[in-house]
């Protein structure tokens, strides 16, 4: 890994505030908004800002017709899909329990990549993590509710946000697999065309606007725009050029902390022992199956 200076430092901050805080930041806009009008608003700001910042850089779209149809794959299963299933998920739900259900995303990626990515090996370490990380799962969903998934409200949200962490699973796996060779460029192309999905969708199912939108749910979707989908991408691409894979794995453990703490500290939410469980055995098999130096994209 390369040498680490302050910049990385700060970079890594601001990644895991705007990953961490996007769960506080649903539940304040869902109090105005509903699932579908704060997914494609925080598509559209995020894919305005990020566009800017890649042309500003000199970055051109792709004119290959097979990179974007793989673009409009990444567009669905890592952008719209997810965020509308944890926005949609968080209804039911505190936005702790969302930030705690998101941090089995790279434990996925491990058991994917085995079988997509070549060298990506399930050994047995990988293994016991995915493991524990399933029991955390189960943890949080809680054992008695888990024979009526499907007949509960909190745990149909709950299965909704792990959804979405699926989702977001196997749109890393899709990354590493990306024709392009312009990460950033790539990304700036995905967001457009997850922008004109959006507004499809936004027309078909949800076309009244709202009648009211308060102040602070206005400045949420601003927030996950410009902050969590289209700055965080951007610090994203830099910090993955100039610090590698395993600084950023740092990520996979800071942002479901903050996560937990901005929903118990300042939106006030009362996580139950099971939370805090699943919390410390998720972490646990992050730390487990994530080999030192050999890190799952």
């Amino acid at each position: 890994m390369p040498a680490l200076r302050w910049p990385q430092w700060l970079g890594l901050i601001v990644l895991v505030a705007a990953w961490g805080g996007a769960f506080l930041l649903i539940q304040i806009a869902l109090a105005s908004l509903t699932p579908t009008q704060i997914t494609a608003g925080r598509t559209w700001i995020g894919c305005l800002i990020l566009v800017s910042l890649s042309f500003l850089g000199g970055k051109r779209l792709s004119r290959e017709p097979s990179h974007w149809r793989y673009f409009v794959a990444l567009a669905i299963v890592g952008n719209c899909a997810p965020f509308m299933l944890i926005a949609w998920g968080q209804q039911f739900i505190a936005s702790s329990e969302a930030g705690i259900l998101l941090a089995i995303v790279p434990l996925q990626v491990i058991v994917l990549a085995h079988f997509v990515v070549p060298g990506e090996r399930l050994y047995w370490r990988k293994g016991l993590g995915f493991t524990l990380g399933f029991v955390g799962i189960i943890v949080l969903f809680e054992p008695r509710n888990v024979a009526n998934l499907f007949a509960e409200s909190a745990a149909l949200a709950k299965l909704a946000v792990l959804g979405g962490a699926t989702c977001y699973a196997v749109a890393t796996v899709l990354a590493q697999k990306q024709p392009s060779r312009d990460p950033q460029g790539s990304a700036a192309a995905v967001l457009i065309l997850a922008s004109i999905i959006m507004l499809v969708v936004l027309i078909a199912a949800d076309p009244s606007a709202p009648t009211t939108v308060s102040l602070d749910a206005g400045l949420a979707v601003l927030g996950l725009g410009a902050f969590a989908t289209g700055l965080a991408t951007a610090v994203y691409f830099y910090l993955a050029k100039t610090a590698g894979a395993s600084f950023l794995s740092l990520t996979n453990y800071l942002v479901p902390v903050f996560a937990v703490a901005l929903g118990t500290l300042v939106a006030g939410e009362d996580l139950g022992l099971n939370a805090w469980a699943a919390l410390a055995i998720i972490l646990a098999g992050l730390a487990i199956g994530q080999s030192p130096g050999r890190t799952s994209a």
